[in-house]
């Protein structure tokens, strides 16, 4: 796996973290991010989480699902393409 790869995974990894911290209100449980998966093109995003308290992840995972959009919406904001990446035809 390459640099830039690996560096966009923990970013995302970091920032996701900080979301789920700072921004989202109202999960019930204590939450944690595993780690990320990439997909090639860098386009798709696999978020693994953990939930401290189990009986609560139910709870948890309904109430990340119905901030997905809103979560989604503060990561492109929070990462940017590198503005030095230029396509060369």
């Amino acid at each position: 796996m390459n640099k830039q790869k690996d560096m966009l995974k923990r970013t995302i990894e970091k920032e996701v973290a900080n979301i789920l911290l700072k921004d989202i209100e109202n999960i019930p449980g204590f939450v944690t991010v595993n780690g990320v998966l990439l997909s090639e093109d860098g386009k798709n995003v696999l978020i693994s989480i953990s939930v401290l308290e189990k009986d609560k992840e139910e709870a948890v995972l309904k109430r990340l699902q119905s901030a997905k959009d809103y979560i989604r919406h503060l990561l492109t904001k929070k990462i940017k393409p590198n503005p030095c990446q230029k396509s060369i035809l």
